[in-house]
């Protein structure tokens, strides 16, 4: 007797892929997972973490809208899951939105080249994170002009460029 399996079959539950929506959310939740891990440096409240690798690779197969819904979803519920005690800043959602638009607009449907993701990191860097993270953080401290451009140039600025070449590493690789 023939013991084949029965793969004409198509109503076989077993044989479901997962879809777009599936795979999305669960890359989605590895990504708040992965705001829980995080390694301090010991210079200021500066600590090293992975989240930004999984909002890239849901940029990067999704796009930029994705990125832009994505960024909205994990500010919003990030803030209530792992409150820190500061307080809920729209702008800072904002910013993480169009990281993702960012990150989609660069890498979303190119070739996996090592300055699309140095692109893509450069500009949140120094756009996203320097000048509209150290405005938003002026705005929500109430600090004047000349404040919130010392932070951007003493601590943001710095930070950021440190931190650039390593990221885009960790991404590409």
């Amino acid at each position: 007797e023939d013991t084949k399996p029965n793969t004409e079959n198509k109503d076989n539950k077993n044989d479901k892929a997962p879809n777009t929506g599936d795979e999305i959310w669960m890359l989605f939740a590895l990504m708040m997972i992965s705001k829980l891990f995080s390694i301090p440096t010991g210079f200021a409240d500066l600590r090293i973490s992975f989240t930004y690798v999984f909002f890239a690779l849901i940029c990067m197969l999704y796009g930029p809208v994705a990125g832009l819904v994505i960024g909205l979803f994990s500010d919003t519920l990030g803030f209530f899951i792992f409150p820190n005690g500061a307080s809920f800043f729209f702008p800072y959602t904002i910013q993480a939105m169009l990281s993702g638009f960012i990150y989609g607009l660069c890498l979303y449907k190119k070739e996996a080249k090592l300055e699309n993701v140095f692109f893509a990191r450069l500009l949140i860097n120094m756009i996203m994170n320097v000048l509209w993270g150290s405005l938003c953080f002026g705005w929500l401290y109430n600090y004047d002009l000349a404040t919130t451009s010392a932070y951007m140039l003493m601590y943001s600025l710095p930070k950021n460029l440190i931190w650039l070449i390593p990221q885009v590493l960790v991404l590409y690789i």
